[in-house]
């Protein structure tokens, strides 16, 4: 019989699951809506392409269709998903970093949440005791 999960892989688990969702339709909304958004967004000398946002709509879906393998692996308590997960976080904190350079201080917050689930998954030892099963 295996030991229940700890509640902290569940919580992240279910934020997957929300970030897969948010992902998810944010692709579908700017494939959808390229043509509206290139439309809508003036740049000084350079063209902005509707291409461009249904390329972007379509990496946003794949990686919410990761989000959402990687939820459920942390569910299954499988290490590949557990080890996705922090080099997301990673990610994430640094694109946190990224848009705060850039002035946009409301990143703070996913900066924390990023900071949080990754230092969860890689210094909790409940967390690393739940994937070695």
């Amino acid at each position: 019989m295996t030991k229940e999960l700890p509640v902290g892989v569940k919580v992240i688990a279910v934020l997957y699951y929300i970030f897969a969702a948010l992902w998810i339709i944010g692709g579908i909304l700017s494939f959808v809506g390229s043509q509206a958004l290139a439309d809508q967004i003036q740049l000084p000398g350079v063209p902005v392409s509707s291409t461009f946002f249904r390329v972007g709509g379509i990496l946003m879906i794949v990686l919410g269709v990761f989000a959402l393998f990687v939820a459920r692996g942390l569910q299954k308590r499988m290490r590949w998903a557990r080890i996705s997960a922090i080099v997301l976080s990673c990610l994430g904190v640094l694109a946190g970093l990224f848009s705060i350079l850039q002035g946009k201080v409301i990143t703070i917050l996913s900066i924390a949440v990023h900071a949080a689930i990754g230092s969860y998954l890689l210094f909790s030892t409940q967390a690393k005791s739940a994937f070695t099963e």
